[in-house]
């Protein structure tokens, strides 16, 4: 029995001693004691040279940028506030679809107190714009707290792949 007992005694140190080992290991290797490089000589290579690789000419440049645009983001612009001189006058909406988007895109405009769809849009491909347009429908003199819908569609399908939306106070002066 004493046999036994020792064999188990060992094979516990053994454990016991191998647990600790990789214990030690993955701390070294987790403060970066040991592989890896700290912050300070990721940040101190001798060998990297400030700008541009040599070789690429400003349209390889700008033609990289562009397929590296992160499809995960969606930009537009349109005036928070647009004023139309009456009901039936053009309005300064200045919507836009930034030449950066990758996705088309196209905008309703609701009145808040109502529902009423007060302006639609077809799409809008990336790098167009709407800047001045009549409402779809005549308001009356006054102030109009509105919500413009923006919706992304898959550049290939057309399938509307998101959307998001900005508040706006519409004003017909008369």
């Amino acid at each position: 029995m004493a046999e036994g007992k020792k064999k188990k005694y060992t094979a516990l140190v053994v454990v016991v001693v191998v647990v600790l080992a990789c214990a030690v290991v993955a701390g070294l290797l987790l403060t970066g004691v040991i592989g890896g490089l700290s912050p300070a000589e990721f940040l101190t290579d001798d060998r990297a040279k400030d700008g541009a690789m040599s070789g690429l000419s400003q349209e390889d440049m700008l033609s990289q940028l562009q397929q590296s645009v992160d499809e995960s983001t969606f930009s537009f612009k349109i005036n928070s506030r647009p004023v139309f001189k009456n009901a039936q006058a053009e309005g300064a909406l200045m919507i836009e679809n930034p030449a950066t988007n990758a996705y088309p895109m196209s905008v309703t405009i609701v009145l808040d107190d109502t529902g009423d769809v007060v302006y639609e849009t077809k799409g809008i491909m990336p790098n167009q714009s709407i800047e001045t347009d009549k409402l779809d429908i005549e308001l009356k003199k006054g102030e109009y707290a509105a919500t413009a819908t923006i919706y992304a569609y898959d550049p290939d399908t057309k399938q509307q792949v998101g959307q998001t939306a900005a508040g706006l106070v519409i004003t017909i002066q008369g």
